[in-house]
């Protein structure tokens, strides 16, 4: 369906991981052939003849389905400061990559330049940006068009939305394999029992082998689009994290339906405890163009770096699936996400920042000073984007309770995190005050015994020299004996 290239997937530790699982197959095949000259020990039979467990793979009810729904929502942040770059940069991405659709194109002239530039002052308030159809082989037939939005994020960052719509043949093959059967997959493991070494193994489930298989279709479209994207806009580095994104699926499962299929994809409670009524939603039809409010069912998931996407989920029983948002409406949502993840990253800076200071409380090397200098380097970029987020500019979008509920509790968490890092920084301060002041008495010993040594010396040069300005005016020095004196004359 799409080869998988990037280097979050293709990580060093799974390469070794699939080299050894390669050479544990390969042995297994050897030894069985050879099982009847040399029989297999109990450990060898578990590994090699063990049968794959089949579990029915498990699929909607009849009449429903669960598919992806074409759009992932990719979202970063850049600094006013470089405003002035992205409108260059960005003018260069449009040029070059122009969109197909000639009813979305948007001409790129004063207004536009205008309309980025406005939000080095402004406190709130969006922009939409030009559509671009991307001149790229790794994803032409992926990606048909990505569609870009700008909106005020804080006092010193703007958000970027760029909502990529891909191949309705790429969405179908998708959607295939949301419900496809799968190949069995087994991992091997080294492992020890005192000191003799021991080979294990672990097999998921066909249903968390298919979830991940999705996971990783997707998580290869984000990083191909956000690496075409870096070629012409300075977006943030991500050091080993994917993209923060939303994605949209669509289901006639109905509230409260809490089906097994839906759980495999980690829809564990279709309950709609994070349920976003009435969502404005317009649904083209064969006949006509609907404008519609729909339930949607909202979560931010975090398992692991490689896949920090939130998620939502769209009821409607519809059959036509051709749909789209008024996506400004999407905005104070967005802002929950980019403040959900970037807490999850600050939070973990922290913990880096905390190992460096017990380092230095354990008197290590001065190397780590510098470390600490660095790390407080990276935390003011991430206090600089959550310090002033705020969702009151855009009470005319959709706002409800639920989401403001949310903002809250991250502005909450952001606040424990600013203590937080404000607390290791008090025990930093109260380390260096006590250096300080264990250095400054051991100067203070230093100095006195120099002043001591000084004195001595000084002494006996005084001596030294008294006694050569004897010599020089010829006067008998006269040396006393300890011996008694001879009384005969």
């Amino acid at each position: 369906m799409i080869e998988i290239k990037n280097s979050l997937y293709n990580s060093k530790e799974r390469k070794k991981q699939n080299k050894f699982n390669r050479y544990i197959q390969l042995k297994g095949k050897i030894r069985l052939k050879l099982k009847k000259f040399f029989p297999l020990s109990e450990n060898e039979k578990i590994i090699y003849e063990h049968k794959y467990y089949e579990k029915e793979i498990s699929k909607p009810l009849d009449g429903r389905y669960l598919e992806y729904n074409k759009r992932i929502h990719l979202l970063s942040v850049i600094p006013k400061s470089e405003l002035n770059n992205f409108y260059l940069n960005y003018m260069n991405l449009v040029k070059k990559n122009p969109s197909k659709n000639s009813f979305s194109r948007r001409i790129v002239d004063d207004r536009v330049k205008n309309a980025i530039l406005s939000f080095r002052n402004s406190y709130g308030g969006w922009t939409v940006l030009n559509e671009i159809t991307l001149q790229s082989t790794d994803l032409s037939n992926i990606v048909d068009y990505i569609t870009m939005y700008m909106f005020n994020l804080s006092d010193d960052y703007v958000g970027i939305s760029f909502i990529i719509t891909l191949n309705s043949n790429f969405n179908i093959e998708l959607n295939k394999a949301i419900i496809g059967n799968v190949q069995n997959e087994i991992n091997y493991i080294k492992m020890y029992v005192g000191n003799k070494k021991r080979i294990s193994y672990s097999q998921p489930s066909k249903e968390i082998i298919r979830k991940n298989k999705i996971e990783t279709i997707l998580l290869e479209v984000k990083m191909r689009v956000y690496e075409f994207l870096r070629q012409y806009i300075n977006l943030p580095i991500l050091n080993g994290y994917a993209p923060i994104c939303l994605e949209e699926y669509i289901t006639n499962y109905k509230k409260g339906d809490n089906d097994y299929f839906l759980r495999s994809y980690d829809f564990y409670s279709f309950s709609f405890d994070r349920e976003y009524k009435e969502f404005p939603i317009i649904i083209n039809t064969k006949e006509e163009q609907l404008f519609k409010n729909i339930d949607m069912y909202f979560e931010c998931g975090y398992e692991k770096k490689i896949n920090r996407s939130a998620r939502i989920l769209i009821e409607y029983n519809n059959e036509e699936k051709d749909n789209f948002f008024e996506y400004p409406d999407f905005i104070p949502i967005y802002m929950n996400i980019i403040y959900f993840y970037f807490n999850i990253e600050y939070n973990e800076i922290l913990a880096k920042k905390r190992d460096i200071l017990n380092l230095i409380l354990k008197n290590k090397n001065e190397d780590i000073y510098s470390k600490y200098i660095e790390i407080n380097k990276e935390i003011s970029y991430y206090e600089g984007i959550l310090s002033s987020i705020s969702i009151k500019y855009y009470n005319d979008l959709y706002v409800n309770k639920d989401i403001k509920s949310t903002f809250n509790y991250q502005k909450s968490r952001y606040k424990y995190l600013y203590n937080k890092n404000k607390k290791i920084d008090q025990e930093f301060n109260n380390y260096i005050a006590t250096k300080s002041s264990k250095d400054s008495l051991h100067l203070s010993k230093v100095s006195i015994w120099i002043a001591i040594i000084s004195l001595i010396v000084t002494m006996l040069f005084s001596i030294l020299s008294y006694v050569d300005s004897q010599k020089e005016e010829n006067i008998p020095i006269v040396i006393f004996s300890a011996k008694k004196l001879d009384k005969t004359c």
